[in-house]
């Protein structure tokens, strides 16, 4: 199996096991603060991965006692900023949450402002004992991107997601996890751990069928019940088809696991 991901380098670092990446943020120094290079280079390692067929999830953290305190104040005090060029440079939130691949927040430490807003994007969040979240914009004056308040909404709810974004309020990961932001807490030592296992478990499955779930949950938020039922039994009817799910088939008469391979070609 070949998985080479491109645009990794001094900031953003790739590792693949099987069919799963994990992608780590890497300004230890700094806890992880984005600044506009390292968030372009974030952007093309994940542009690489959405490419790759033989990566089925992905894995996002930040290397040492961080996930990421957010943007870099002292880079962005020293930049020009106008509303194409934030727009350009915090697209990377839109190509995370984009991804084909299932994706999965294993948050460490500090998760702050664009930080707290990429695990937000994640389609999963675990979290370590010791990890906390704060929005963090308005204690540096600034109103907020990334697109935080449009998955914190879809999260936690429009008067959970006022309280965290307009008092600011630091919460603990068990306080995010009655919130439903993280979907497990995990003790720190056991998260890399706890979050290999999960890419691994969605990995194992027919990719396509995944994809298509994920999709049908996405869609569940914005669609009436007529409209979503339409799209779900597009999908089902096409996955249907796939030499996997034909595969599936196949392995549970025989009473064997099934060997996905990704083949997506339809099958008559």
């Amino acid at each position: 199996m070949s998985a080479e991901i491109e645009g990794a380098g001094e900031t953003v670092a790739v590792v693949t096991d099987g069919h799963a990446a994990t992608v780590t943020l890497r300004r230890p120094g700094r806890l992880n603060a984005l600044t506009p290079p390292m968030l372009g280079e974030l952007r093309a390692v994940l542009e690489s991965i959405s490419g790759n067929r033989e990566i089925r999830a992905v894995v996002l953290t930040g290397a040492g006692r961080a996930f990421c305190a957010g943007g870099d104040v002292g880079a962005m005090a020293t930049t020009t900023m106008s509303a194409d060029f934030v727009r350009e440079t915090v697209a990377v939130t839109e190509v995370f949450y984009e991804l084909p691949q299932v994706t999965i927040a294993a948050v460490n430490g500090p998760c702050a402002g664009g930080g707290m807003a990429l695990a937000c994007a994640a389609d999963l969040r675990v979290a370590a004992s010791s990890a906390f979240f704060v929005t963090a914009f308005l204690g540096v004056g600034t109103s907020g991107d990334m697109g935080l308040p449009w998955h914190l909404v879809r999260l936690v709810g429009l008067g959970a997601a006022k309280e965290l974004s307009l008092l600011g309020d630091r919460i603990s990961a068990d306080r995010a996890a009655s919130l439903g932001l993280v979907s497990r807490v995990v003790p720190d030592a056991d998260l890399g751990r706890a979050a290999g296992e999960m890419a691994a478990r969605i990995a194992a499955y027919a990719p396509g069928a995944v994809a298509r779930m994920n999709a049908n949950l996405d869609d569940a938020l914005g669609l009436d019940l007529s409209a979503f039922l339409d799209v779900e039994s597009r999908r089902y009817a096409e996955n249907a088809r796939s030499a996997d799910a034909q595969e599936a088939v196949r392995a549970w008469l025989e009473h064997r696991l099934p060997m996905f391979t990704g083949d997506e070609e339809v099958r008559t």
